[in-house]
Parts: C-alpha cells; structure tokens; sequence
C-alpha cells in the first residue's frame, strides 16, 4: 500500500515537472486558440457564446472555455500547494468553478428557443468568472501572509487586469469576446509569471 502511494506520488511530481516545462507551450496554444475562437465574432459586440449558437461553430466554443480552465485549474493549484496545500476547501471551490466554465458552453444560449437554459448559461458562465477571480483574491490573501515581498510584486497586475476587465465590461456595455479572450490570455501570462517568481523549479 504504501509502495503504492509513493508510486502515485512520484507520477504526480513527474507530471508536474513536464507540465512546469509545458507551460510557455500552453500559454502559446491558448493565445492561438482564442485569436482562432475569436475570429468569427465581433470582439465588441458579440461573445463567445455566440460561437456555439448563431455562428454555429460550437467545437470552438468548447476548446477555448476547456484550455482555458483545464489551465486556470491546473496552475494555480500548483500556486495553492505552495501557500495552503492542506487547504482541501479552496481546492474544491476551485474545481467547482473550472468545471463551471466547462459546464456553461454546454448549456445552449438561445434566448427565444430556450429561455429556461439561456439563464442557467449565463448564471454558470457569471459564478464561474466571478467564482475564479474570487479564488484568486484568496490565493492572494494566503500569498501576503507568507510571502509579503512576493505580495507586493504580484498584487498590483491582478488588480490592474481586474478593473481592465471591469472598464471593457462597463464601456462595452455586458461581456464580449474582447473582455474573455483579453481575461485568458493575460491571466495565462500572470500565472505563468507568478510560478517564476515562486521559483518552482522543473528540475
């Protein structure tokens, strides 16, 4: 039993080691796929809901929301262990938001056809978004009790990205393929620079 769980415990660790080494590859497969998922819609007007109903390109729809959580998902767990890995709570809250994002471009959005559902994909796609950048608040929070000096490098582009997102959302007047593809492209970036600075190395 115990040789078993060292087992799974060293396919983690190499797992973590090759997808540490992955990263920059992964942040570049997410900008192509959100300049691809973008390219059909009005980035002002439109969002990538509409990929899955009235552009009828649901496949990129999927893509664009799953890379996009299978990643949130899986690096800032890998921030989390570095502050509060016993935090079992968090974990799961984080999942749940994850597979939130997944859940939503599933629930077709088709206002006149299926109200009942268009509400139900807009209220997963809102916890969801709200949900991550709450998560993250949070990480935040445990950051700044044990590491100041990193707290203090990292706190102001979080910020900076958030109200960015708050203006696009308030000038655009409700989400856009411009505010979703700009969220994970940048967020991508920032989790990415986060784990440099941590120095978790792949080694």
């Amino acid at each position: 039993m115990l040789y078993t769980i060292q087992s799974i415990e060293k396919k983690v660790l190499h797992m973590k080691k090759i997808a540490l080494k992955l990263q920059p590859f992964f942040i570049l497969l997410l900008i192509m796929i959100n300049f691809i998922a973008a390219y059909p819609t009005n980035i002002f007007h439109q969002n990538m809901s509409d990929l899955g109903n009235s552009l009828f390109h649901p496949f990129l729809m999927i893509l664009w929301a799953s890379s996009a959580a299978l990643y949130f998902g899986y690096y800032t767990k890998i921030i989390v262990d570095q502050f509060d890995k016993e935090n079992k709570r968090l974990k799961r809250i984080l999942y749940l938001v994850c597979f939130l994002m997944i859940l939503s471009v599933f629930i077709p959005y088709a206002p006149v056809q299926l109200p009942i559902l268009a509400k139900w994909h807009v209220r997963c796609a809102m916890i969801a978004t709200i949900g991550y950048v709450l998560v993250f608040f949070y990480v935040m929070y445990e950051i700044q009790k044990k590491d100041i000096a990193l707290f203090q490098i990292i706190l102001h582009p979080y910020l900076i990205l958030v109200a960015f997102e708050a203006y696009l959302y308030i000038l655009l007047g409700g989400v856009t393929t411009l505010m979703e593809a700009s969220f994970t492209i940048i967020m991508s970036y920032y989790l990415y620079y986060i784990i440099k600075k941590l120095k978790i190395t792949n080694s």
